[in-house]
């Protein structure tokens, strides 16, 4: 597969495939959790959801405890039991297994998820959406993937003196929000700092663009891995 293709490309599992280095488990987690929050909708029924969530996403960030983790385990293991048992195996708690897929403790529970971290995540919330709804699901699945990993055909040398304090503020309130509308903002103080790179400033002002926490941009401003 070319960069052409890459960019074309709206399989998920296909795109993964050209990443030669395997990304940072933080990254993993962040990709299953932006597709979990996608059918959140869904969800709403079970409370334990939205906490799960949560915690996950603070755990990837390394601000929460794998023992906080832990202590959802129980919890969603009866509400995914139940909505098993009522909905089968596509119900919407299914998917929110892969968020508990780094923990020692859960792996004997979930033995089919270990090493299946990368791709498990957007293949079972493509299950829980109907069919027709399944083509979008690829789509913005796949855009979020390259919003997350960046393109493997693409090295990116951030220099430090991008990082100005306008950009920084800028970068790290988007990010605590999850308010990423100012993105193109970010692209102008980044070429005001000096920035001329192409790949950057145009993930910053393509307004096709979804974005979220792990974001490669904002990864590379925050010192993210």
């Amino acid at each position: 597969m070319n960069e052409l293709e890459w960019l074309a490309c709206e399989i998920p599992e296909m795109l993964v495939r050209e990443y030669r280095v395997e990304p940072s488990a933080r990254k993993q987690q962040l990709l299953a959790i932006a597709c979990c929050r996608r059918i959140s909708h869904r969800l709403t029924a079970w409370p334990i959801a939205a906490r799960v969530l949560d915690v996950a996403e603070r755990f990837a960030e390394g601000t929460a405890s794998e023992e906080e983790m832990t202590a959802e385990l129980p919890a969603f293991l009866e509400e995914r039991n139940r909505a098993v048992r009522n909905l089968g195996r596509a119900n919407p708690l299914e998917p929110l297994r892969y968020l508990f897929s780094s923990l020692e403790s859960s792996r004997y529970l979930f033995p089919e998820l270990v090493g299946g971290e990368f791709s498990g995540a957007p293949k079972s919330v493509r299950r829980v959406v109907a069919k027709k709804e399944r083509r979008e699901e690829f789509r913005a699945q796949s855009a979020l993937l390259r919003d997350i990993f960046g393109s493997p055909f693409r090295s990116i040398v951030f220099a430090p003196e991008w990082r100005t304090d306008t950009v920084v503020l800028l970068s790290r309130g988007m990010y605590e929000s999850r308010d990423f509308s100012a993105m193109p903002i970010l692209a102008d103080a980044l070429q005001e700092a000096g920035c001329d790179n192409e790949d950057v400033l145009n993930h910053c002002r393509d307004v096709a663009q979804v974005h979220v926490r792990g974001c490669w941009v904002l990864d590379h401003i925050l010192g993210k891995q």
